[in-house]
């Protein structure tokens, strides 16, 4: 273990050396998570005086459990860093909403928080920040890495016999709507495989969900075309470790942002 840690480390610090290496000042966007903290402790290991930190925080978190700014600043302190905390309002995203959409080549939940911390960075003349975005989805940060596994254990068997799962979900559905999440229903026809059990896990709507969202023909014509639930298993093929099965469904799937039309250049670490 003394030496994976160590080996991991210095991976990790010759990354973060090399996306240090810039005509401005870089900063960290610094959440007090792990991810974040970490790259927060290198690059001062490093030996960058004076490094540029920018926290978020919600109003609406203030003096509770789930603010993280508290830590945050304690981790700047410790750091000696030229750090800084913007609260945000529920307002603020109404306000901003359709720049954010228009920063975004799809909708997305993970990228309004980059959205609105490149924004400030921005607002600050920050140029170039590191973010601990990618840590998650290499290092097994989600639930995902237990759950999918898990799925795929216990439904496998379901995808010898793909009519037993369609007819549950055919039944099911209607009455599962009104006491749990309706992705319950599609437990047999997805869940035995990688690609459908991470649809499962991280899909905000099933597929039979989407015809009282948008056009039925459209959305059968784009399921055929897309090819989704193949293209989700294509993800993990030719790789034998669980966990790197979900890495790989989660590095490729789980969020998409278009750095060029976002207000700040991004540099996600470890590269």
């Amino acid at each position: 273990p003394d030496e994976i840690k160590e080996h991991l480390h210095q991976a990790i610090k010759d990354s973060v050396q090399h996306h240090l290496i810039a005509d401005v000042d870089v900063g960290v966007f610094l959440s007090a998570g792990l991810d974040s903290t970490t790259l927060t402790a290198l690059a001062s290991e490093l030996g960058i005086g004076g490094l540029n930190t920018i926290t978020l925080g919600f109003n609406e978190y203030k003096n509770t459990e789930h603010d993280e700014t508290p830590l945050a600043t304690l981790v700047a302190q410790h750091y000696d860093t030229r750090h800084q905390t913007r609260f945000l309002s529920q307002n603020d995203f109404h306000e901003s909403l359709d720049d954010l959409l228009k920063a975004m080549d799809q909708p997305s939940t993970d990228g309004v928080n980059t959205y609105f911390v490149s924004k400030v960075a921005k607002e600050s003349g920050m140029k170039v920040a590191l973010s601990g975005l990618g840590g998650d989805e290499l290092l097994g940060g989600y639930p995902s890495f237990k759950d999918v596994p898990r799925m795929v254990k216990l439904f496998g068997c379901c995808q010898t016999l793909p009519i037993v799962g369609k007819g549950f979900r055919w039944i099911s559905a209607p009455f599962l709507k009104h006491f749990t999440s309706p992705k319950y229903a599609g437990l047999l026809e997805y869940g035995g495989s990688y690609g459908g059990a991470y649809l499962l896990r991280r899909g905000l709507f099933m597929p039979w969900e989407l015809p009282k969202l948008m056009d039925g023909d459209m959305v059968k014509a784009g399921w055929q075309e897309l090819q989704t639930l193949l293209r989700l298993d294509e993800t993990t093929t030719g790789i034998d470790s669980n966990h790197l099965k979900v890495s790989a469904l989660e590095l490729t799937w789980a969020w998409r942002f278009s750095a060029d039309k976002s207000p700040l250049r991004k540099c996600s670490t470890p590269s």
